[in-house]
């Protein structure tokens, strides 16, 4: 059996704790912004981006810091590096689901905005209180709660990532609650896996 499960939620609502909480438990994680990260060093990949964004590529390399702010305040170019980005991404994605067996677990931030649902069997959203969300990011990132904030409000909508997601996971303060509602999360797939075979 394969299931394919996404992993989704806002920036700083503590994803990444319940896919190092599934990592621990021995399940596949397919990390997108790991896939990302490598395509830093992807020659079709540096090729694009000196096309598209050639300030940004000296001898090349990539030079990230000047690519994000570049696009972040512009959203016309964001869309633009994305539609560089997520199709590739997409693709090593797919060759690492079509390489693995069992339940598999797409940990991805924009898992909706770069249409990823469409190779997932179930989405499940993890979530948090928007005072936790803010605090976290200002905590992790050494930012201002201006800019936290900002960077909050330039992504999609948590309640609209929810309303799409088939299982939410809420992450909560005390991390012991965070993990009995993932346990909670991991029996509901288990049980739709079964539902599948039978």
């Amino acid at each position: 059996m394969k299931l394919v499960v996404g992993l989704t939620g806002g920036i700083a609502s503590g994803k990444s704790y319940v896919s190092s909480y599934l990592l621990r438990q021995g399940y596949k994680i397919i990390d997108t912004d790991k896939i990302s990260k490598e395509l830093y060093s992807d020659k079709e990949y540096i090729e694009k981006i000196n096309a598209s964004f050639p300030m940004c590529v000296k001898d090349n390399i990539i030079d990230k810091k000047l690519l994000k702010e570049l696009v972040f305040s512009d959203s016309e170019k964001l869309n633009l590096l994305n539609n560089i980005a997520h199709p590739l991404i997409f693709e090593k994605t797919k060759k690492e689901i079509e390489a693995s067996c069992g339940i598999i677990f797409i940990d991805a931030p924009l898992l909706f905005e770069a249409s990823f649902d469409k190779i997932c069997d179930l989405v499940v959203c993890v979530y948090t209180t928007k005072e936790i969300q803010l605090e976290r990011l200002i905590k992790r990132d050494n930012i201002s709660k201006e800019f936290a904030q900002e960077i909050i409000d330039n992504q999609m909508d948590v309640e609209i990532k929810k309303k799409k997601s088939d299982l939410l996971v809420k992450s909560e303060e005390d991390f012991n609650l965070t993990d009995k509602n993932i346990d909670e999360m991991l029996e509901r797939i288990k049980e739709y896996g079964k539902n599948i075979r039978n």
